[in-house]
């Protein structure tokens, strides 16, 4: 690299116009590479920090749809006490429902809607820990993507895979809460 030397430069003729010298070669101002590494380094800052804050943003979306789920079981069990039937869809839809925080609805089945409890219907729920039989109702939430990957068949609801958020409620923790 060639450096130039530093040289008075004066434009005028007159002395008295060059009381403001510039000098030839010195920096007054910031270099191009000094500028595009300076956006460069504010640009992964900026990303890391935009990927934390959707990912948080989700945690706390799930967070949030899990603590809906338990506290409408709780609204449907309450329903379960005074009546001691399995809670209907319909009572479900107009007390117990809302939308979960991607805007989709909470989809609730049940083994029969007003069967009495200690004869209800059971099915058997999977989930990501195994089975659990005599499960009287589901809740899900389709999760993020919105797109339903529980498989509900006759004799079983399948919440093992995918995004879906489920909660559920056994024949015996109902039985238990109707006796206390």
């Amino acid at each position: 690299m060639k450096f130039f030397p530093i040289v008075p430069l004066c434009v005028s003729t007159t002395l008295k116009d060059c009381s403001t010298v510039r000098y030839f070669g010195s920096k007054g101002g910031f270099t191009l590479f000094e500028l595009l590494l300076v956006i460069t380094i504010f640009g992964i800052i900026v990303s890391i920090g935009v990927t934390a804050w959707f990912s948080m943003r989700t945690s706390q979306q799930i967070s949030s749809t899990v603590t809906f789920l338990k506290t409408a079981s709780k609204c449907m069990e309450n329903y379960v006490i005074h009546s001691r039937k399995i809670t209907p869809q319909s009572y479900f839809l107009s007390n117990c429902s809302r939308l979960d925080p991607w805007g989709n609805a909470i989809m609730y089945q049940n083994s029969g809607d007003d069967q009495n409890v200690a004869s209800a219907a059971t099915k058997i729920f999977r989930d990501e820990n195994g089975d659990h039989p005599d499960t009287v109702w589901i809740m899900t939430s389709f999760g993020p993507d919105g797109i339903q990957d529980m498989v509900s068949t006759a004799a079983l609801w399948d919440c093992s895979s995918g995004d879906d958020l489920c909660q559920t409620l056994t024949r015996n923790t109902l039985i238990y809460a109707i006796s206390q």
